[in-house]
C-alpha cells in the first residue's frame, strides 16, 4: 500500500495539478489527461521508459506517496506505471532510481580525466559517439591527438524508448523535432562543459559517430523510412555543416558516413580504427549494445548484420547489468537452479544475485532471446563465407557491455561460439575512438568509405535460415560443457 499521506489532496479542478518528488519539491505540472511520464518529460525530468511509454515493459513505475491517479491501480508496493497514471489531484511520487534532469553525467571509466591535464590547450576539437543508450564525448588536442577529457551521459532521448525502433515510431507519430532538440541540447551542454572546464576560446571541429538512426535524429532527418521494409534511410554519406547551423559551439560538425540503415558510422569508424582490412586471417567484430551489430572480415570481404538485443543488455528488473546477468545465469546453471532451457528447477522461482537484486524468469527469457539472435547472426555470417568458427583468428567485442563481458561466461551462456574463447579481445568504445582519430587523421574518412565499399549487409529477418538458427540456439550451454 502507498505510504501514509502527509496531507489531503484536493480533487482536480484546475487546468493542471502539481507533481512533487519525495522531498516535497514541485518538479512539474500535469495538464488534464497528461500522464506522469509525459508531464515529467515535458519539464525536462526523465523517468526511464525502455518501451517508450507504450505500456509494455513496466519499468517506469513510481511509488505514489500522496494523491490520486487514474489509468493505473497501485500494486502491492503502492507503485503505478508512469506511462499510464494520469493525476487527478496534486501528487507526490518516489522513484526506485533518481528522477533525473537531462544531462546527468556518468563517471568516466578510466581514460583521461579533466583534472589530470595541466597547461594550455592551444587548439581544441571534440568527438562524440551518439549511442541509443549512451552519449560519450571526448575533448581532443587535434595537433597531438591527445584526449584531454571524457564525458559520458545517458542519452536524453531514452524517455522515447530504449531501442531505435521506439525512437523511429515516436518520430513517425510526432515528428523529429523533439527528439532532435533533446540530442542537440545535450551535445551543446557537453561542448559548453568542455569550454568552461578548460577556458577554451573555441572548438574548431566536432566529429560525430553513431548508429544511423541516432545520426538522423542528430541532424533532424526523418528516420521513419528505417522503420519498415525496405528500411530506407534519408542519408548514409558523410555530412559537414557549420556548427551554427545546428546551434552548436563548434566551428564545423562532421558526421561520419554509415553503411546501411542498421549498420551505422559507429561500425564503419570502429573497423577503420582497427585497420581491420590489414589483419591476418578472418576476423570477427561484434558490438554488443541495445542493438548488436557484427561484421565478418575475410579476404577483403566484409559481411555485416545487426540483431536486436532488446532489454537483456539494458538491465534486469532490478538494475542488474547485462554482463552481470550473464554471470548470474552461468552461476545458476552451475548450481542446478535452472536447466539448459532456462526454466527454474523446483523449488526455485527466482534467484537472488545480490542485496535486493533478483533474477526472474522474464530476465532469463530476455537474455535467451538476445543471445540467440546474436549467436544466430554469427553463425549465418560464418556460413556466408563458408568458414568454421575455429578458422577465425581475431574476435573483437566492443561496446559498453562487451568491455565488461566475462568471456568464459559468454561461451557458457551460448552468446559466442566456444571456438572464439581464446581469440577474444575486449574493446572499449571503438566508435568514439574512430571519431577521435578523424580529428587528426585527414585520411580517416576515406578509410571509412573504403570499409563501406567492401561491406555486404545481410538482413537477418529476410534470411531463410535465421529462424531455424534462432530456435536451435535458445538453450543455454550446460556449465562445464
Amino acid at each position: 500500500m502507498p505510504r501514509q499521506r502527509r496531507r489531503s489532496a484536493a480533487l482536480f479542478t484546475a487546468d493542471f495539478v502539481e507533481i512533487r518528488v519525495e522531498n516535497g519539491s514541485v518538479i512539474c505540472n500535469s495538464r488534464a489527461k497528461e500522464t506522469v511520464l509525459l508531464a515529467c518529460k515535458n519539464a525536462g525530468f526523465f523517468i526511464s521508459a525502455p518501451c517508450g511509454g507504450e505500456k509494455r515493459c513496466g519499468k517506469c513505475k513510481v511509488e505514489l506517496l500522496e494523491g490520486r491517479v487514474t489509468g493505473d491501480t497501485p500494486d502491492e508496493n503502492g507503485k503505478v506505471r508512469a506511462c499510464c497514471a494520469v493525476p487527478l489531484t496534486d501528487i507526490t511520487i518516489a522513484c526506485d532510481k533518481e528522477l533525473f534532469p537531462s544531462g546527468g553525467e556518468i563517471p568516466a571509466s578510466g581514460g583521461n580525466a579533466a583534472f589530470n591535464f595541466t597547461g594550455t590547450l592551444p587548439r581544441a576539437a571534440a568527438a562524440v559517439d551518439i549511442g541509443t543508450t549512451t552519449v560519450s564525448a571526448q575533448l581532443v588536442n587535434p595537433d597531438t591527438a591527445q584526449v584531454i577529457d571524457t564525458i559520458s551521459q545517458l542519452n536524453d532521448q531514452r524517455v522515447f524508448g530504449a531501442d531505435v525502433m521506439s525512437r523511429i515510431n515516436n518520430a513517425k507519430k510526432s515528428g523529429t523535432h523533439e527528439l532532435f532538440s533533446l540530442i542537440n541540447r545535450q551535445t551543446e551542454r557537453i561542448l559548453k562543459t568542455f569550454i568552461k572546464r578548460f577556458n577554451i576560446s573555441k572548438i574548431e571541429k566536432l566529429s560525430v559517430s553513431g548508429n544511423t538512426v541516432m545520426l538522423h535524429l542528430f541532424l533532424n532527418a526523418d528516420p521513419s523510412g528505417m522503420g519498415k521494409l525496405p528500411f530506407t534511410p534519408v542519408f548514409l554519406e558523410e555530412k559537414i555543416l557549420k556548427g551554427e547551423e545546428l546551434c552548436l559551439s563548434a566551428e564545423t560538425a562532421h558526421v561520419l558516413p554509415s553503411v546501411s540503415a542498421f549498420i551505422g558510422a559507429d561500425i564503419a569508424s570502429a573497423l577503420a580504427s582497427l585497420d581491420i582490412l590489414s589483419r591476418d586471417g578472418p576476423s570477427f567484430y561484434v558490438d554488443l549494445g541495445t542493438n548488436a551489430e557484427m561484421a565478418l572480415i575475410n579476404n577483403g570481404n566484409i559481411i555485416c548484420c545487426s540483431a536486436a538485443a532488446g532489454p537483456a543488455f539494458e538491465s534486469a528488473d532490478n538494475s542488474l547489468s547485462g554482463c552481470a546477468l550473464i554471470d548470474a545465469i552461468c552461476e545458476m546453471l552451475a548450481k542446478g537452479i535452472i536447466d539448459e532451457t532456462g526454466i527454474f528447477n523446483k523449488p526455485h522461482k527466482e534467484y537472488c544475485a545480490g542485496e535486493g537484486i533478483y533474477v526472474t524468469a522474464k530476465d532469463i527469457r530476455n537474455l535467451q532471446l538476445a543471445k540467440s539472435a546474436i549467436i544466430s547472426g554469427i553463425k549465418i555470417l560464418l556460413k556466408e563465407e563458408n568458414l568454421n568458427a575455429s578458422e577465425i583468428k581475431n574476435v573483437f567485442i566492443a561496446g559498453g557491455f562487451g568491455f565488461f563481458l566475462n568471456k568464459q561466461n559468454a561461451v557458457t551462456a551460448g552468446l559466442i561460439p566456444k571456438e572464439f574463447l581464446d581469440k577474444v579481445f575486449s574493446c572499449a568504445n571503438m566508435s568514439l575512438k574512430g571519431a577521435v582519430e578523424s580529428l587528426s587523421d585527414i585520411s580517416f574518412t576515406e578509410k571509412c568509405k573504403n570499409i563501406i565499399k567492401k561491406c555486404k549487409v545481410i538482413d537477418l529477418a529476410c534470411e531463410p535460415s535465421f529462424f531455424d538458427e534462432f530456435a536451435s540456439n535458445m538453450f543455454f550451454t550446460a556449465a562445464g560443457d
